[in-house]
């Protein structure tokens, strides 16, 4: 139930946004993950090769360390390729904060940079640390430890990373919904009486109200008033997307349209690109023979390109998925290869840089 409600929160604001395969995170690092007849490996910003593709699965760099898979189980690497973190582990999370939650067995602790379990497997459900703390599950418990594995408050609801020292709040139940914000203490940040409440980006929130959504600053003032749109992601250089009746447009901070356009979907700006996806095309469907049967295959008409924050569209729509810029990069995918194959994992993808040259070729 809980991994279901958090699922849902996430679609709703936007945290999965496109993204067909892991990729660089957040600038730390200038290498990017590639596929090479089935093996990953990592680019450097030239598209050079700078560790050689061997490893069944690999993330993009946090805090100078990378997952990868090894004979079914995840360990981290550096980025000259040394192994920093052994592969032992069955599940993981990114390093944040210099600890990485992995899973061994159905437990879940955290490991350090150097490999050594700095809390032990205990945990049924974990997300990173973040602002000194890490929420947790343990049986029925569910609140937030700090870095020795103390369980330092416990909450009741889906409870967020914490963000600008606010962690948002949001029910388990469906029928009764409730949500709120709360401090470093566990304690309610400021009164609210919201349906269900987005992180904080760029000091705003997304909020919701009567089935209406709005914005609020960190002391709970409504800053955007509410309306009959939804958001898809946290406010991001100044800009946030929204969903309205008629499509999907951009709002500054005070509310008003910023950019709109005939979009299908958005995605927050990143280095002052953001990923738009717009109909170029007819909507086709297709039958697919394949040992388990017949498989009905619909094809969107449907691209992706990059806006800038005039709206320009500065690369034509042409991807079939499109992650955020990063480093001066960004992944994008061509056509799948499959039937139906959500994870990208076997989409042809590559690298583009800001003008849309190819840096790295699209390959499987």
């Amino acid at each position: 139930m809980r991994r279901t409600i958090a699922i849902m929160t996430a679609m709703i604001l936007g945290t999965f946004l496109v993204n067909a395969s892991p990729q660089n995170s957040d600038g730390d690092s200038l290498l990017y993950v590639v596929r090479v007849d089935g093996k990953y490996g990592f680019i450097d910003r030239s598209g050079k090769i700078v560790i050689t593709p061997q490893y069944e699965e690999a993330s993009g760099f946090h805090e100078g360390l990378s997952m990868v898979r090894v004979r079914g189980k995840y360990g981290f690497i550096d980025q000259k390729g040394g192994i920093a973190v052994k592969p032992l582990f069955d599940d993981w999370l990114p390093f944040s904060e210099g600890l990485a939650a992995v899973k061994v067995g159905r437990k879940w602790g955290y490991v350090g940079a150097s490999g050594q379990v700095v809390i032990q497997p205990q945990f049924d459900f974990t997300l990173g640390f973040s602002e000194g703390l890490a929420r947790v599950e343990l049986g029925k418990k569910s609140g937030y430890i700090d870095k020795s594995g103390k369980i330092v408050f416990q909450i009741d609801g889906f409870a967020s990373g914490f963000s600008e020292q606010l962690a948002a709040v949001n029910s388990l139940s469906m029928k009764n919904q409730k949500a709120f914000f709360i401090d470093h203490s566990g304690k309610q940040a400021f009164q609210g009486e919201f349906s269900m409440v987005g992180d904080f980006g760029d000091g705003m929130a997304a909020v919701e109200r009567d089935e209406k959504w709005g914005y609020i600053d960190r002391t709970g003032n409504v800053v955007i008033p509410f309306q009959r749109w939804s958001p898809w992601g946290k406010f991001s250089e100044g800009l946030a997307v929204v969903f309205v009746p008629k499509g999907v447009k951009y709002i500054d901070k005070a509310g008003k349209d910023a950019i709109t356009g005939k979009f299908v979907r958005a995605e927050p700006f990143s280095e002052g690109l953001a990923a738009v996806q717009l109909k170029v095309g007819d909507d086709t469907a297709s039958r697919t023979d394949t040992p388990a049967g017949t498989v009905l295959m619909f094809k969107a008409g449907v691209k992706y390109g990059y806006i800038d924050k005039t709206g320009a569209m500065v690369i034509p729509p042409q991807f079939e998925k499109a992650g955020k810029f990063t480093g001066g990069l960004a992944q994008v995918c061509l056509e799948s290869t499959l039937a139906f194959d959500p994870s990208g994992r076997q989409q042809p993808c590559g690298y583009i840089d800001t003008t849309g040259k190819m840096i790295w070729q699209p390959s499987k």
